[in-house]
């Protein structure tokens, strides 16, 4: 075990149950008010040209295993209001041994709908600094590449530029789903829970709740395209970088939550004669 595998060990039912792991919009804007909360940004260049937001700390996802940010007695909130870079960066900082790390699983105007109310423009002092990033708060560079249980997911995270990200081959969309459905060549692998499993089960995916996955690795095959899924896309994301950094190079995310899975292979409704 590793500290790659460490944050995985967290996704019990009881700690997902919890949603210990993430923050709500509402949340993160009441904690960058009271000065406990770093909201980090990790969208691409492009993206923050596009949407600037003064109140973040912006560090793309893939210059984030060059760059650290420096904290003291404040918890990291990784966003990008896509849920798949935010569950990547959400892993990194927490392999790497940042023990106050909050994953912002939102859309970008989801959080900033929250932001905005709470009066953006009061926090600063009025000369464009923010309280937030005054207290312990500023870019280094560090060498986190030296920890070599890192060097795989650093490397997978150097990948996730905006050219990379564009042309989607990380991800499987609700459009290619029941197609891959009928190829022996991929095996859709379902993250959950036990307890959630219940509820809703898949008879075409392999089940391995991620806190079994450092334990059960050895049960997947090498040889074909492995597709992790959950209840969202958050657990799907951080099941995509670990399998990514143990050497899996067949690894796509469904994009879809278990709901919208759902929506897609219900029955045809029956037409009725009349």
């Amino acid at each position: 075990m590793n500290s790659l595998d460490t944050p995985l060990l967290r996704f019990t039912s009881e700690q997902v149950y919890k949603q210990s792991n993430c923050i709500t919009p509402e949340h993160a804007a009441m904690g960058l008010w009271k000065n406990y909360v770093i909201l980090l940004d990790v969208r691409t260049a492009e993206e923050v040209r596009a949407m600037h937001m003064p109140f973040a700390v912006h560090v793309p996802l893939s210059e984030l295993p060059q760059r650290a940010v420096e904290v003291e007695n404040s918890f990291v909130v990784p966003f990008s209001g896509s849920v798949f870079r935010t569950g990547l960066a959400w892993l990194w900082l927490k392999a790497v041994g940042y023990s106050k790390v909050l994953a912002l699983p939102y859309s970008i105007e989801n959080i900033l709908g929250h932001l905005k109310p709470c009066g953006i423009n009061q926090l600063g002092n009025g000369h464009g600094k923010y309280p937030a990033l005054e207290h312990g708060v500023g870019l280094i560079n560090r060498n986190l590449m030296e920890d070599i249980h890192m060097s795989d997911l650093g490397s997978v995270l150097k990948e996730m530029n905006f050219s990379y990200l564009g042309n989607g081959k990380h991800c499987v969309t609700g459009s290619e789903f029941h197609k891959l459905l009928k190829v022996d060549d991929v095996l859709f692998l379902d993250v959950r829970t036990d307890e959630e499993q219940l509820y809703s089960k898949y008879p075409w995916a392999e089940h391995i709740p991620l806190h079994d996955l450092p334990s059960r690795v050895g049960e997947l095959p090498e040889d074909k395209l492995i597709v992790p899924f959950c209840s969202s896309v958050f657990r799907a994301s951080i099941a995509w970088g670990w399998l990514r950094a143990k050497g899996f190079s067949r690894v796509r995310t469904l994009i879809l939550s278990t709901e919208e899975i759902s929506t897609l292979i219900k029955p045809t409704p029956l037409i009725m004669n009349r």
